[in-house]
């Protein structure tokens, strides 16, 4: 039996919803499909799926330079990042659906 420990990264990602998101700990990876609800500042976005919404920050190296904006569907993944200020999803990858 092998017994190494394995360094999933971001090929552990899973299909997981906002709710779910809030209660994992510190640097969990997790895949979201949603919508972006509004632009928050610089790079942070309001994320929202049907269970409910999230901060989420995301580079443009992460959007791939595509525009995003209110209303753009997208599937993103990334880290939770737990603040005092709240949790956040600090996303590494996001792939646009629609406008």
């Amino acid at each position: 039996m092998n017994s190494e420990v394995q360094d999933f990264g971001e090929s552990s990602a899973y299909q997981d919803t906002v709710a779910r998101a809030k209660l994992e700990v510190d640097d969990t990876w997790v895949k979201l499909n949603g919508k972006i609800v509004d632009k928050m500042g610089e790079g942070l976005y309001l994320f929202q799926d049907p269970t409910g919404e999230i901060k989420v920050r995301i580079s443009e190296e992460a959007s791939k330079g595509k525009e995003i904006k209110a209303g753009t569907k997208v599937k993103l993944t990334g880290k939770v990042d737990k603040e005092y200020s709240g949790v956040e999803i600090a996303a590494s990858h996001v792939e646009v659906l629609s406008r």
